[in-house]
């Protein structure tokens, strides 16, 4: 019975002591659970805002790479891509004969440059007038500027007396400015060197 007794002892000292051990570690006498990551919450990236103005008015604005591509293309691929027809051109006969055909506010030019020869389905295409709110989508009506142009376009290549010229993948952009020193809505694209 003293044998047992003192087993009994020994045995409530290992359970006493192992409690202790477990009370004074981390998480006292919590029960242990396997830890759960999560990922880290990204908070979404806003913009940061520039005090550049510039950079303020260039913000959302391009060059409409299509529109410019149409300088050059012949009246057969109007046809084909929007179904305009030669004898839907309005004809101009002041020396050469000229067509326009006039779609929204862009107004599509054809000259032959071949002397004083009728227009056919391979004339081209040599002239585009639209406003540069077409040509530059993101440019509101009003707050084109020469530091925008120059951005998008680098110097001018030509300047007459109201008229600056740009030049954009082997396309001359001609812009106007106004008597009040604002550039005017409608810009002339084509691969000519002057406004007519």
């Amino acid at each position: 019975m003293r044998k047992l007794s003192i087993l009994l002892v020994a045995l409530l000292l290992c359970v006493a002591v192992a409690a202790c051990q477990n009370w004074n570690t981390p998480g006292g006498n919590t029960p242990t659970e396997t830890p759960t990551t999560t990922a880290p919450t990204e908070t979404p990236s806003t913009a940061v805002p520039t005090d550049d103005p510039l950079n303020n008015e260039l913000q959302g604005s391009s060059i409409n790479n299509q529109l410019i591509s149409l300088v050059g293309q012949p009246l057969s691929y109007f046809t084909e891509e929007f179904g305009l027809q030669l004898e839907g051109l309005e004809m101009f006969y002041e020396g050469p004969p000229v067509g326009e055909y006039t779609v929204g506010e862009t107004t599509y030019v054809f000259n032959n440059y071949l002397g004083y020869d009728d227009l056919t389905e391979e004339t081209p295409c040599t002239a585009i007038h639209t406003k540069y709110t077409e040509l530059l989508p993101g440019i509101e009506r009003g707050a084109l500027t020469e530091e925008i142009l120059i951005e998008l376009f680098g110097p001018h290549i030509e300047e007459y007396d109201n008229q600056k010229m740009y030049q954009y993948d082997g396309v001359n952009m001609l812009f106007k400015i106004s008597a009040d020193g604002n550039y005017d809505d409608v810009v002339r694209i084509s691969k000519m060197l002057s406004w007519e």
